[in-house]
């Protein structure tokens, strides 16, 4: 899964980059689009409008340091508000100098990623559309824990998900997603750090 921070490289000719803004491990952005050389066109020639990745803000349950999963109801703080409003900023100034506008803005259906969408949709533009594969991975009883709980009941091999979705199932979904977004249009997905 994409990580804030890290390059992130496709393969086919595209490339990624995180789009610089304030210090923050929630609304975090990163572009993904064919190598800059190749304007909108990747290697096989295919045309590939950017694709932007979005980190849910901070949420109720970050605030309290709570282990969320794909607990619905944890919603933005003020805060996470605030980050997804810098977000939406970020990737506006990002389209302006590329002269390109939003064709999409697609989200996990959790509580603090549409809440994301909503703020993003109210920058930019677009219409939001959420789906239940870009939920984060569900982390069965660890849900709900703090992540000192978690860490107390960790054995050698971490602190082990029971009833919860493997990473395997994690790529595969995550894999699916992918595929189903229009690459001919600007794509905006807001998700979570695992997914």
């Amino acid at each position: 899964p994409w990580r804030p921070g890290r390059p992130v490289a496709l393969g086919g000719g595209w490339s990624g980059r995180q789009i610089p803004g304030p210090a923050a491990d929630h609304a975090e952005v990163a572009a993904l689009g064919p190598s800059a050389s190749k304007g909108l066109s990747s290697d096989n020639g295919a045309v590939h409008a950017p694709l932007y990745l979005v980190r849910h803000g901070e949420s109720e349950w970050n605030a309290r340091d709570l282990i969320q999963g794909q607990t619905a109801h944890p919603g933005l703080t003020a805060a996470g508000r605030e980050q997804a409003w810098l977000a939406g900023e970020r990737i506006r100034r990002d389209l302006a100098a590329q002269q390109l506008a939003v064709g999409g803005i697609t989200t996990s259906d959790l509580a603090r990623a549409t809440q994301t969408a909503g703020i993003l949709a109210e920058v930019l533009g677009g219409r939001v559309r959420a789906d239940v594969r870009w939920r984060e991975q569900h982390l069965g009883d660890l849900q709900g824990m703090t992540k000192a709980q978690a860490r107390q009941r960790a054995g050698p091999h971490g602190p082990g998900i029971d009833a919860g979705e493997s990473d395997g199932a994690l790529r595969l979904r995550m894999a699916a997603a992918f595929e189903d977004l229009d690459p001919s249009a600007v794509q905006i997905v807001v998700s979570h750090r695992r997914a």
